[in-house]
């Protein structure tokens, strides 16, 4: 997290030419170097979710350690991806305004994705009460259902914490582009930032189709 908010709070002025003290020339080149500075980044917590659904996969495996007839997950789940799923669209739109430099077009978009996921959140949280109350029960006369209950809150709170984690660059973004001038590093920043909510988008697509098969 702490590589995303260098990257997108990175704001000095860029100068090229001979007997210029900044690593890139153009700001292209600055541009690149820190898309792949995100995908390194990104890859590292792709590695995170891919050894939690492994390790989830491989418990469901076991049919004796995993309960049966456990309840449908809840609603607030599905509410949920629609929010972030609406998030990465709006999250888009603001990445093709900041090219196009429609700098209304991108204050609006950004603030409409900082919504969306801080609805997201909330809807977890209904979520993770209502699996709860859902669980309480079968827990208590099955001690098996204690792995599902911790692979559900394993697998939705470690995306929810980077969702929360994402939240703190896109509202620093969002605010860099509300309240302060444009220039280039505004669609640096806009442009990481899409990166990785998008990341976050897929990875929680992977998450409830795994739910869905293990449950």
């Amino acid at each position: 997290m702490a590589a995303l908010l260098t990257t997108i709070t990175d704001m000095a002025p860029t100068h090229s030419g001979h007997g210029d003290r900044s690593v890139f020339r153009t700001e292209r080149d600055r541009f690149l170097a820190g898309r792949f500075g995100m995908v390194l980044f990104l890859g590292t917590v792709g590695m995170l979710f891919g050894a939690t659904i492994l390790v989830i996969l491989a418990i469901r495996l076991d049919g004796s350690a995993w309960p049966r007839h456990l309840p449908a997950m809840p609603v607030a789940v599905w509410v949920s991806t629609g929010f972030l799923l609406l998030s990465s669209v709006s999250m888009q739109w603001g990445v093709v305004a900041a090219h196009r430099e429609a700098v209304n077009q991108v204050r609006t978009a950004l603030v409409i994705t900082l919504v969306l996921g801080l609805a997201f959140l909330a809807s977890q949280t209904i979520a993770w009460i209502e699996w709860n109350e859902a669980m309480q029960g079968l827990v208590d006369r099955d001690e098996a259902a204690g792995l599902a209950v911790s692979g559900f809150y394993v697998m939705t709170g470690v995306h929810a914490a980077h969702v929360l984690g994402g939240l703190v660059p896109l509202g620093i973004i969002t605010v860099l582009v509300v309240v302060a001038a444009w220039g280039p590093d505004r669609r640096r920043g806009i442009h990481y930032t899409a990166m990785y909510w998008h990341f976050l988008d897929l990875v929680w697509v992977l998450l409830v189709v795994t739910l869905v098969l293990v449950l």
